[in-house]
């Protein structure tokens, strides 16, 4: 019999060579249980988990947590029984080997952490069958609770059932426990002798302490002696003393357990000792003394109790009852508040839920059959009293919960009423079970059946929506790593040793193990699809260099249509499409992350329509409309990067999107969302000179392999440019030559300066077109250059001859547009307006102006 606080942990940790776990507890917390149970079991590879909890106490902890794990990666049998479902046991079994740990500490923070608890350790191998009697009593154990609880985890009843022991060996040990005989009669049984001296250390008794007195009267020893932890237990001090059940010379009042360090501990260990003439009986794990727990079973309202039976030869004198550190001057005093062994039903209680491929299932006790109305996210859900449960139909297709707790609104008597829910989901159970945890397709052969990309679309949306955090945690342990950025490039011992190494994470090893999985896999596909954009996948391509190359299947020879399963499928995938582009829009999601994210859903559509060539499993509209709204999250978020860098990944992927919704006639004519992601992808990087080599880069095999190559460049090529609303550097030259009949340059400086070179005599002498000005300035604005006036200045060839305009640049127009002329040795200088679509000069501002006045650049 162990006391260490927290050592629990350590035997489940140092656990290796076992598949199979069953565990019972009476409170839960859920949090507690997958950061730290479940996940060092996961990390040893036992993955068939069954835990089975009292149903009223795990209710009590959904209305404060949510999971993504329970139902999923971990079976779930909650116990409804009149009294508590009280024991603490876990059971692990291997190939040959088994290991049972039977506790007083419920899988809790403050169980598992901070209580002073008892248990003790028992493995059986081929070696070692010493335990053989206890581990086949644990067994039987179990099987009745397969019984009793209201769902059954059929694998691991097989397992446990195909479970061969060798021949047992006698021990001193016995496991009791209560599924069809009280406690206390099996305690008495066990013991022939005259019974000299009772002790107890459990911190629960019953209000009038029947469990005592009873014990009393059978054990045929009034000598009994409770350990008392000071104000920290439910003893009726009262009751004792108008009773006189006990003296008090008989109760002994401890603050501590002194082999704990002199920990002041809450102590929740449950320790009955019976002494005899000959021996030394010793009885823990979860039984208080209390008539449920002690006197019943729980087809009388009793509790459902586990324990450890160890008998000793001779009486231990310096035995677990001398570590308590009591003070005789202290009386007892009233501490907890007794709990009542039947709290009041609720109305409508919420028992479990199991799945199948069309729907969920969940089922509900009731004390009254009224008529109710049920929803889910506003939607009516079918239901049925049947015998002692109502049922509650929840459609697989309407599923877009992220975690598997999630909530139903009962409405009856003008109230509204939220449960919370969830369901054992056997297919995502098998998966954790009998498959890896990494996102799939990777090596999928073509088939018929797009069913087999349910499995990816499941894998892929759990992944985002259990934890928002794995790509930073990954993109962390990355840099932990001898500064190798490639996962693909990662050895297992690299990986361990950046788990192990890295304190600043708070995860377990387990959930860093999956969320690099998870990173690794999503960044492969996201990378194979965004390579694919373009016509040819140089290494020196930065997406290249940071992801393994995934290639894509032959494509089908023909297209077919979507079963109705398929099409089933489809639906799934579009909720899940639109929740998650919600959670974008709550969340503060790093561009990396939706890249990939979207990368590998996108992968997914590739597949389908372009190349298994299903054609009404995704509607091109839908996948049109669904590009477009990746692209603008892109987009948006890389403005707010500050070291963005992704460029070579997020143009090709915008300018694709683009140019294939104008070629199918998704623009229908209105191209403002065109136009402002060009204008955005514009400001983050500006390639107006390099729109055709940009678009020359691209591959659009997928939009059209009969059309002519060079037709859709050429096609892509003009439309980008139209998007533009401005000319490239070029086209901006060979229109004013033509405007304005000569040579034109840019002269760098302060100011945008146009010089334009004319023939002799053909100095213009009207105004200067507004036009022209409106090229320059859309010229400017799309380059982002900042300037705060232009210049245009006219020079006649072979004299002195000079026209120069001078204009003010402010909100996309100009004003106070100055001439200056210098003519045949006149100089002066004029305001010009706007009269007949000229920039004309206003004769009475005319200015004489010195030669040396005249505006330098």
């Amino acid at each position: 019999m162990k006391t260490s606080i927290g050592s629990i942990l350590k035997e489940i940790e140092i656990s290796e060579g076992y598949e199979t776990a069953l565990i019972t507890t009476y409170n839960f917390e859920i949090s507690f249980f997958e950061k730290y149970v479940f996940s060092l079991l996961a990390r040893n590879e036992i993955r068939f988990i069954n835990l089975f909890v009292d149903s009223k106490r795990l209710n009590e902890s959904l209305l404060t947590e949510n999971s993504f794990r329970l139902g999923r990666d971990y079976f779930v049998t909650p116990v409804a029984i009149n009294g508590a479902f009280h024991p603490k046991v876990i059971l692990l079994l291997g190939n040959n080997r088994a290991k049972l740990i039977v506790s007083s500490a419920n899988i809790k923070t403050s169980g598992y952490m901070h209580n002073n608890e008892i248990y003790n350790v028992f493995e059986y191998s081929e070696n070692n069958k010493l335990y053989a009697g206890l581990i086949s009593s644990a067994i039987s154990f179990f099987k009745d609770l397969f019984s009793i609880g209201v769902t059954q985890d059929k694998d691991i009843r097989q397992k446990i059932d195909s479970f061969v022991l060798s021949s047992e060996e006698e021990s001193p040990f016995s496991l009791l426990f209560n599924t069809e005989e009280p406690i206390m009669t099996q305690l008495v049984d066990c013991i022939n002798e005259r019974i000299k001296r009772i002790n107890i250390a459990v911190p629960f008794y019953d209000e009038n302490l029947d469990g005592l007195k009873e014990l009393i009267r059978r054990s045929g020893c009034d000598n009994a002696h409770l350990y008392i932890q000071n104000k920290k237990s439910t003893f009726p001090a009262v009751y004792n003393k108008s009773h006189n059940v006990l003296p008090n010379d008989r109760i002994h009042v401890f603050d501590c357990i002194t082999e704990n360090n002199n920990s002041k501990a809450f102590y929740h260990g449950k320790v009955l000792e019976i002494i005899t003439d000959e021996a030394s009986y010793i009885l823990y794990g979860s039984t208080n003394c209390s008539s449920s727990a002690l006197l019943r079973t729980y087809m009388n309202n009793g509790n459902i109790e586990c324990d450890i039976l160890a008998k000793s030869n001779a009486e231990d004198k310096n035995g677990f009852f001398k570590t308590f550190s009591t003070d005789d001057s202290l009386e007892p005093e009233e501490g907890f508040i007794a709990v009542k062994d039947a709290p009041t039903m609720p109305e409508y209680s919420f028992i479990y839920g199991e799945s199948s491929t069309e729907s969920v299932l969940l089922y509900f006790s009731y004390t009254s059959n009224k008529n109710i109305r049920i929803y889910y996210l506003d939607q009516e859900l079918e239901h049925e009293f049947r015998e002692k449960y109502l049922i509650v139909i929840l459609p697989i297709a309407i599923c877009v919960h992220e975690e598997n707790t999630f909530e139903l609104e009962f409405r009856y008597d003008e109230q509204m009423h939220r449960i919370k829910v969830w369901n054992n989901d056997t297919r995502k159970l098998a998966r954790f079970r009998f498959f890896s945890n990494e996102i799939g397709l990777k090596d999928l052969s073509d088939d018929t059946d797009l069913l087999k990309y349910e499995n990816y679309i499941q894998d892929l949306f759990d992944a985002m929506y259990s934890n928002k955090d794995w790509f930073n945690i990954a993109k962390k342990l990355i840099g932990n790593t001898s500064q190798k950025k490639n996962p693909d490039d990662l050895d297992e011992n690299e990986i361990d040793e950046a788990f192990i190494l890295d304190e600043d994470i708070d995860e377990s090893y387990t959930e860093k193990r999956l969320d690099f999985a998870i990173y690794k896999n999503t960044c492969s596909l996201a990378g194979r699809y965004f390579q694919n954009l373009l016509k040819n996948r140089p290494s020196s391509n930065p997406v290249a260099s940071s992801i393994k190359t995934l290639n894509y299947p032959v494509p089908a020879r023909a297209e077919r249509k979507a079963t109705s399963a398929e099409k089933r499928l489809s639906r799934i995938f579009k909720r899940h499409i639109s929740r998650f582009i919600l959670l974008e829009k709550q969340e503060d999601l790093s561009y990396e992350y939706c890249k990939s994210v979207f990368g590998a859903i996108l992968d997914l559509v590739e597949r389908i329509y372009y190349r298994d060539k299903v054609k009404d499993f995704f509607d091109i509209d839908y996948i049109l409309e669904t590009k477009s709204v990746f692209a603008e999250i892109l987009i948006k978020k890389a403005k707010n990067t500050e070291a963005f860098n992704d460029i070579h990944t997020l143009m090709p992927f915008v300018l694709g999107v683009l140019i294939e919704r104008e070629y199918r006639g998704f623009n229908q004519h209105n191209n403002m969302y065109a136009e402002e992601a060009v204008y955005n992808l514009n400001k983050l990087k500006v390639f107006r000179e390099d729109v055709p080599k940009e678009i020359e880069s691209l591959n659009f095999s997928q939009i059209d392999s009969e059309a002519n190559e060079a037709h859709i460049y050429s096609f892509g090529i003009n439309y980008i440019d139209s998007l533009f609303g401005y000319k490239t550097k070029t086209q901006l030259i060979a229109y004013l030559k033509q405007t304005f009949n000569g040579d034109v340059d840019f002269l760098p400086g302060k100011r945008f300066l146009i010089v334009v070179g004319l023939p002799q005599n053909k100095l213009q002498k009207e105004g200067l077109s507004p036009k022209a000005v409106d090229e320059i300035l859309r010229f400017i604005e799309g380059y982002h250059i900042l300037v705060t006036n232009i210049a245009i200045r006219f020079t006649e060839a072979n004299s002195q001859n000079k026209i120069y305009y001078e204009m003010k640049v402010g909100n996309k127009s100009v004003s106070n547009v100055m001439r200056y002329q210098y003519l045949n040795g006149y100089n002066y200088s004029f305001r010009c307006h706007i009269k007949n679509g000229l920039w004309r000069i206003d004769l009475d501002t005319r200015k004489t102006i010195q030669n040396d006045s005249i505006p330098s650049k």
